[in-house]
């Protein structure tokens, strides 16, 4: 049986209370990274701005979150994107063409109605493979 490793959040901020989730699950060369927001790893704050600067944010936590199990963006073969607005759609695949690369993750996209934060304005999930 393939065992599995959590993948914890790089950054100074650490949530006071047991939070029920992990910011990764590593089962062998697959990596499974929670949904990310544009929450600051070091101060655990939503990042303030328009979309492409919380998407700037959002690829920076998956990036993180890679480099801890020593990959890159250029690992990533799925992505989920949720966003609040429509109208966000061209923002975030502005930042999202720049910050990844040919052959692009597979990808959905979806439009909710909410995060439970309302300062967030989109989330991220990834699947990775590492070399």
């Amino acid at each position: 049986m393939t065992e599995l490793k959590v993948i914890k959040q790089p950054g100074k901020y650490q949530p006071t209370a047991p939070q029920p989730l992990s910011g990764g699950i590593r089962s062998g060369d697959i990596l499974w990274l929670s949904g990310q927001t544009s929450r600051d790893p070091d101060t655990g704050q939503p990042v303030k701005g328009d979309i492409k600067v919380q998407t700037e944010q959002v690829i920076d936590n998956i990036e993180a979150l890679l480099k801890v199990e020593g990959c890159g963006l250029e690992r990533v073969v799925r992505c989920t994107v949720f966003l609040c607005d429509p109208m966000d759609i061209p923002g975030m695949n502005e930042v999202y063409l720049r910050r990844f690369k040919k052959p692009y993750p597979a990808r959905a996209a979806y439009v909710i109605s909410g995060f439970a934060n309302r300062e967030y304005r989109v989330e991220i999930d990834a699947i990775a493979v590492s070399v």
